[in-house]
């Protein structure tokens, strides 16, 4: 007699429970009740075992506070998916770090977390000689304690090393000790020279390809580049376009393979000494100048997570400038947050304020501020992959009543207990105050220092000071990255905070 998989009966047992409690609700559990739940269960063992979870999806069912409808797709059922990274992220919050391998799930139980390949490419273009012959060792000693850390970190299986250029260039499978410092060692014009491949141009596009097309899903790829396209003699603002097209292209072919993927990007700063080659191929002979150059991070979302957890770049030599991260925006993540009773401008009532209500609201009616309601809340972006500069830009913001305006401001006072466990400040403001469901999405977007430290033409980066701290093309190359996580044509949350005004 064929058995049936007890994977399968779990999956009926979970659905049909919640479908039988979802029709008698229960309006002594809310969101805020789930939370502390989960807490108390993460907090026991550092785990979600099968009960737990079970227990925390029967609760999910049996609630009508609105703000469960995150965990739930158009159908009204459970999305697994969306619980399990709620918990993980929710409790990396508070306090309590867990793997998402440690939180059972339907048909996955609960998996041993993975270690993962970690593989070096550092692109040996003529463009980066510049830094690695600069008097001053800046980059080598980035270079240094970025291998160095990868190298002894906890969750690194085996570390490759590379160079890249036209071609893919093995200088060592599973790295020794000795090899990374030999590694670091030869960081030079000679070397590079040696090391072959075509030096004279430098195709992004082509660069990213060679790295998507060969990597696996358990190996982070990190790349280090100054990322400056060279067109070789080609129109310059033609081959930028014609970058960016086949860098979208080449990333939404390889989320087909790994939905998962992410990518972050850093921005360091290096001292360079050589010659630069602008968007003309014209060689600008013994430039001298701090310069941009860049790490990528290229992996699943919980690699590209683990390595920024453990500060291993923020432990590198003079750290980074700018961070960005892009990521799937197909689940967007309510993070912790609560309404504020003070300040405000207008009044409401505080009774409701934990569940995510205003109540009673009444816009001021004051000669100085007539009209105008205005109110703030506290929320916890620090789980958040996104540079927390992210968070302070308004345009990375979109908000479902369009006669809101919103300002976002760091918590600096920590003397304040009540906002210890907060980041960020969002002020919200409106001279039209009606009834309605109010949601506030955090949006995947290109930031703005990517714009700002981008350039369009380089030709007189010898006389223009401002030239020399930004990347020809840039701009181009992020977006040709982002146009593939995030559509123009859609939204793309990746937080979201349900609110609901009453009068």
């Amino acid at each position: 007699m064929k058995k049936t998989p007890l994977a399968f009966l779990l999956n009926i047992s979970l659905l049909a429970l919640a479908l039988v409690l979802q029709s008698c609700p229960d309006p002594s559990y809310d969101f805020d009740a789930f939370q502390e739940q989960t807490l108390d269960f993460g907090k026991n063992d550092q785990r979600i075992d099968q009960q737990e979870y079970e227990t925390l999806v029967v609760g999910i069912g049996s609630s009508d506070d609105r703000r469960f409808q995150m965990f739930r797709n158009e159908s009204g059922e459970v999305e697994h998916a969306k619980v399990a990274a709620y918990l993980k992220k929710y409790l990396d919050t508070e306090g309590t770090n867990i793997a998402l391998a440690d939180i059972w799930q339907p048909g996955l139980g609960t998996l041993t977390a993975s270690s993962f390949n970690v593989s070096i490419f550092l692109e040996n273009s003529a463009s980066m000689d510049g830094y690695v012959d600069a008097n001053s060792t800046s980059f080598k000693a980035a270079m240094n304690d970025l291998l160095t850390n990868l190298a002894s970190f906890a969750a690194t299986d085996s570390l490759n090393l590379n160079y890249i250029n036209s071609s893919i260039i093995s200088l060592k499978v599973a790295a020794s000790e000795n090899d990374v410092a030999d590694f670091n060692k030869n960081l030079n014009r000679t070397n590079f020279k040696t090391q072959g491949g075509k030096r004279g141009s430098s195709d992004i596009g082509g660069i990213l390809s060679q790295i998507l097309n060969q990597q696996k899903s358990d190996e982070l790829s990190v790349l280090v580049s100054d990322f400056v396209f060279s067109p070789g003699g080609k129109d310059a603002v033609r081959y930028l376009e014609g970058q960016r097209s086949q860098i979208r292209s080449e990333f939404v072919a390889a989320r087909r393979n790994n939905p998962d993927l992410s990518v972050a990007i850093l921005q360091g700063q290096a001292e360079f000494e050589g010659t630069y080659y602008d968007r003309n191929d014209k060689p600008h002979a013994r430039l001298a100048a701090e310069r941009p150059y860049y790490v990528w991070l290229i992996g699943t979302a919980a690699q590209i997570q683990s390595v920024l957890d453990a500060k291993i770049l923020a432990q590198t030599r003079d750290g980074f400038t700018n961070k960005l991260v892009i990521q799937s925006a197909s689940e967007a993540v309510q993070p912790p947050f609560k309404i504020l009773y003070s300040p405000k401008i207008g009044s409401f009532d505080a009774k409701s304020l934990v569940k995510g209500v205003i109540t009673d609201a009444q816009a001021a009616r004051d000669d100085r501020n007539r009209g105008i309601f205005e109110f703030s809340l506290a929320v916890n972006f620090a789980k958040g992959m996104q540079d927390n500069s992210y968070f302070l830009d308004s345009t990375n913001y979109k908000i479902s009543d369009a006669q809101y305006s919103l300002k976002a401001k760091p918590i600096a006072d920590r003397n304040d207990v009540s906002l210890n466990s907060f980041t960020h400040v969002l002020t919200l403001r409106t001279t039209d105050l009606k009834e309605e469901e109010l949601v506030i999405d955090v949006i995947g977007k290109v930031p703005s220092w990517v714009y700002s430290t981008s350039s369009e033409d380089d030709t007189k980066i010898e006389t223009d000071a401002n030239e020399t701290s930004k990347t020809f093309g840039f701009s181009y190359l992020v977006e040709g990255v982002s146009d593939a996580f995030y559509p123009r044509s859609k939204m793309n949350p990746l937080y979201t905070i349900p609110l609901t005004i009453k009068k």
